[in-house]
């Protein structure tokens, strides 16, 4: 324990979380399973009969094991894009993923703790379920038939203002996986919405193809805006 007699925790262990932010969809629900067990050590370490230097060494190694494997992950997708899980870096990134795993097993068992959340087993079948849906999504969004002229539509969040060319039956959910390149977040606590009658926003259906949005002064906008995405209906 530290001279002032307070707890504390290494400074890598808050860096490890805010990085989290750059954790890509085809290795979403395996980092957010290590991340749940160097949590739980975390939280042991805090407890002034735990927090001596031994078991905040047991933590940092932790640390650096979840922080090489999401590493890994986020260089094989640096941009969200088609994901293929046979591909040599892929297999690479999925070896340090286990490898993690393995090392926090051990790290938790020298610290007297169980494993908490979901099994590596369990996450990896998330993700590849993750995966799946995301190529379908992107191929929905690449694909136009020849005989479709694409269409431009501009998505505006509080941060920026992007443009997307697409076909005119591209749902909105596959514009959000576009833009969930630059923050996973997007995925689960965004959604979007337009201007309708009356200049009033409405939520949109994540099923909403392009083509029935209304074209205003010739423009196609989407407001990108923090809250529970509605699935079937606007309001």
């Amino acid at each position: 324990m530290p001279a002032d007699g307070e707890p504390r925790l290494p400074a890598s262990y808050f860096l490890l979380f805010k990085d989290a932010k750059n954790i890509r969809r085809p290795f979403l629900s395996r980092s957010f399973a290590l991340l749940s067990q160097v949590h739980w050590m975390a939280s042991h370490c805090l407890e002034d009969k735990n927090n001596s230097e031994t078991n905040l060494e047991i933590l940092n190694k932790a640390i650096e094991v979840t922080k090489k494997a999401l590493s890994e992950g986020k260089s094989v997708v640096p941009v969200l894009a088609f994901f293929d899980e046979n591909a040599d870096l892929a297999k690479q990134a999925d070896a340090a993923f286990r490898d993690a795993d393995q090392e926090l097993q051990k790290c938790l068992a020298e610290l007297g703790l169980s494993a908490v959340g979901k099994s590596m087993s369990a996450a990896l079948m998330e993700d590849q379920e993750g995966i799946r849906q995301m190529n379908e999504l992107l191929q929905a969004g690449a694909t136009s038939p020849s005989s479709e002229t694409p269409v431009t539509i501009t998505v505006i969040s509080p941060d920026t203002s992007v443009e997307y060319t697409v076909n005119k039956r591209t749902p909105l959910s596959a514009i959000l996986w576009r833009e969930a390149s630059r923050n996973v977040a997007f995925l689960d606590r965004w959604h979007f919405e337009t201007t309708g009658p009356n200049e009033r926003r409405v939520n949109l259906p994540l099923e909403t193809e392009v083509k029935d949005l209304e074209a205003q002064g010739g423009e196609r906008i989407l407001f990108l805006v923090e809250g529970n995405s509605p699935l079937h209906t606007g309001t």
